[in-house]
């Protein structure tokens, strides 16, 4: 079992550990025992993969104060392409995905003013779950007045038979601003065909101030449904959201958001035969993007374009991520 802590102001105190702050559940029931999905248990008593980032402000540069991890989950910190104020770390998954039965947690806590970027290093893949337990999949983001969190996650690649649940609960105080990236893919099977995964629920709640703003909940039941038909993915295999919650964000910044992305597609020769998106406003500031499409790097490419007319508009300076943002695949 490894722990890393990060900062030079780092607390030497004992870090809680994830049976304490996390809690313990019940083993799960069998597929044919399980009630509603969404009150399904979750899977062992302890995550597989822990990591609990708190930050801290160190005049007006924000860095990762403490950082606890344990099994294969780790956190990498990196020179910040937000601009030196700007954390910027990148999560990484070196078990390679979620096995059956496994429970992978993160949580990432921001004082007031703090400025964050988190990105993951790769797709998570999710594989298959043959003997009726779940995988799972948790974040929890809490930002304090006036902090600015940006997560950049890549797609899900659910495996033929692969079954998830994933929560992410988003709390912020006043004026505290968040984007969240997530998105999943057809998924993978040996003759390549898509949508051969058993189930996957992707639950997103984001309160301010106790309020909730946005309870969005997403399943997905291969078996039950042809998910590449009408009404569902509609010929498109990958499906992208972005959800930002911005007190400043109203319908004039959608409006702009749409004519953004529209051009980007356009200049790029992209076509509603390849792609298709929609934004719409959210109670309280804020919206949510949604893309459906055919290619993952697509989708993020536009995805990103959303970002940038965004983070202009809040006057961020422009953000080049890692790797494969600019590839097309």
């Amino acid at each position: 079992m490894a722990s890393e802590r990060a900062g030079a102001d780092a607390p030497r105190e004992a870090l809680p550990s994830p049976a304490g702050r996390w809690g313990r559940v019940r083993e799960p029931v069998g597929p044919k025992e399980a009630g509603p999905l969404w009150a399904e248990e979750l899977t062992r008593s302890a995550p597989e993969g822990l990591l609990d980032v708190t930050y801290a402000l160190r005049g007006e540069r924000t860095y990762a104060k403490r950082v606890y991890r344990e099994g294969s989950t780790r956190f990498s910190q990196a020179l910040s392409p937000a601009g030196p104020d700007v954390a910027y770390n990148i999560v990484l998954q070196t078990g390679g995905g979620l096995v059956e039965g496994e429970r992978y947690v993160s949580a990432f806590t921001l004082p007031a003013r703090a400025h964050a970027v988190v990105a993951t290093q790769a797709p998570t893949c999710v594989f298959k779950c043959e003997h009726g337990r779940v995988s799972v999949q948790e974040c929890r983001i809490a930002a304090g007045e006036g902090a600015t969190f940006e997560f950049y996650q890549d797609p899900l690649i659910p495996y033929e038979h692969a079954r998830l649940r994933q929560a992410t609960t988003i709390d912020l105080a006043a004026g505290a601003r968040c984007l969240v990236f997530d998105g999943v893919t057809g998924g993978w099977s040996p003759d390549g065909a898509p949508f051969r995964y058993g189930d996957l629920l992707l639950s997103t709640e984001v309160r301010r101030e106790g309020r909730i703003l946005l309870l969005d909940r997403l399943l997905l039941e291969s078996g039950e449904v042809a998910l590449e038909g009408l009404g569902y993915f509609e010929g498109f295999t990958n499906l992208d959201s972005a959800i930002l919650a911005d007190e400043e964000v109203g319908e004039a910044f959608v409006e702009g958001a749409r004519e953004a992305v529209g051009a980007f597609l356009s200049s790029r020769g992209v076509g509603e035969e390849n792609m298709r998106f929609g934004i719409s406003a959210m109670e309280g500031g804020g919206c949510v993007l949604r893309i459906l499409g055919t290619s993952a790097a697509a989708n993020r490419e536009a995805a990103l374009a959303f970002s940038r007319y965004w983070r202009v508009a809040r006057g961020f300076q422009e953000l080049h991520l890692r790797r494969n943002d600019t590839r097309r695949a």
